[in-house]
């Protein structure tokens, strides 16, 4: 538990110099400083979590050499044929996705709160490595938002293809360039949010339909029964969602105001869902910073007024969701605790 205490005030320390800082230098090395120590913490941890072994054997017993994702075939042969340890894959992952993840969050106004929400929501400080891959897939979506509010086709595409090539199921993200510009009317909105809170009734439909489409390795996880449980996350999720609908119009006033509220209802859509299916709270996963994105904005219609309530709002968004990161962590048994932090040596066999 010492560990996360020290990497917090460490994370927020540095998030705030690089936001806050009236000395241009002293912001950059503040961002340089919070996305090292963001590697660093994730990509040396020790061995956590049943996926960390899972990667471990693929790379053993050469399991990974797929077209479908060469990325990860490349590193595990790079790991296998040379000085380099398994430790290397997971600091990989992390160094790409810490850096085009924080790195984006300044293309917003409130940097600052997406970066702590990006540290309080994120999977990848969770107790495991369970999404290394697709949280690396996530981060080139979120930096390849630029290209959708600049109508750059080609070079989102060329970003999912990369995307594609660590997390094969990013294919998904392809036609969600012309769904983030597209404006939606309120109303449909709220059909396919009712339809999100009584989707279990009809999955099985659902099912049958989406598994024609979809290719093979992905209909083993979509006929499974294993659901998403009931949780606080996403009761919270769901009333700051629903804020943020009553105040869509103004909203869609701010700049990328629409797109964002597009991608941040997907994920809210997914997680909700989710019930139904595990796999589509996965899915969710790729839309998360916009939903968080989303909640900022709610805080800025206020703020741009001058009204304290937009800061209040930010605050309240980010004590909520740093209490559940802690609860959660509380009640992480401590063998799913990180109890060291291995030196940077370990990279190497």
């Amino acid at each position: 538990m010492l560990i996360w205490i020290v990497f917090i005030l460490t994370y927020v320390f540095f998030a705030f110099l690089s936001v806050y800082s009236s000395n241009k230098l002293v912001r950059k090395l503040g961002v340089t400083l919070l996305i090292l120590s963001a590697i660093y913490f994730t990509g040396f941890r020790d061995a956590l979590g049943q996926d960390y072994h899972n990667y471990v054997r693929s790379i053993d017993y050469n399991l990974v050499l797929s077209f479908l994702e060469p990325m990860r075939a490349i590193l595990s042969i790079i790991i296998k044929n040379t000085v380099f340890s398994y430790v290397l894959f997971f600091v990989f992952f992390a160094t790409v996705t810490h850096f085009l993840f924080i790195r984006s969050s300044y293309f917003f106004m409130s940097s600052f709160v997406i970066i702590l929400l990006y540290l309080f929501n994120s999977s990848l400080y969770g107790q495991s490595f369970n999404v290394v891959r697709q949280m690396f897939a996530s981060s080139i979506f979120f930096f390849a938002f630029r290209y959708i509010v600049n109508s750059q086709k080609k070079k989102y595409l060329l970003s999912i293809l990369l995307a594609m090539t660590s997390h094969f199921s990013s294919f998904i993200l392809i036609p969600v360039y012309f769904y983030a510009k597209i404006q939606i009317s309120t109303f449909f909105f709220i059909l396919l949010y009712l339809l999100s809170l009584c989707y279990d009734f009809i999955n099985s439909y659902i099912v049958i339909i989406i598994s024609k489409i979809l290719p093979l390795k992905y209909i083993g996880y979509l006929i499974s029964y294993e659901k998403a449980s009931f949780s606080y996350l996403i009761l919270i999720y769901n009333i700051l969602w629903l804020f943020c609908l009553l105040k869509r119009k103004e909203i869609l006033k701010l700049k990328y105001g629409n797109a964002v509220f597009n991608l941040g209802f997907l994920s809210l859509f997914f997680y909700n869902i989710s019930r139904a299916n595990l796999i589509f709270q996965r899915l969710s996963l790729f839309f998360l910073i916009f939903l968080m994105i989303e909640f900022t904005f709610l805080a800025k219609i206020y703020r741009i007024k001058g009204d304290n309530r937009g800061l209040l709002i930010n605050s309240l968004v980010v004590v909520v969701f740093f209490s559940i990161f802690v609860f959660s962590l509380i009640n992480t048994p401590i063998e799913g605790l990180p109890t060291r932090i291995l030196p940077l040596s370990s990279i190497f066999d």
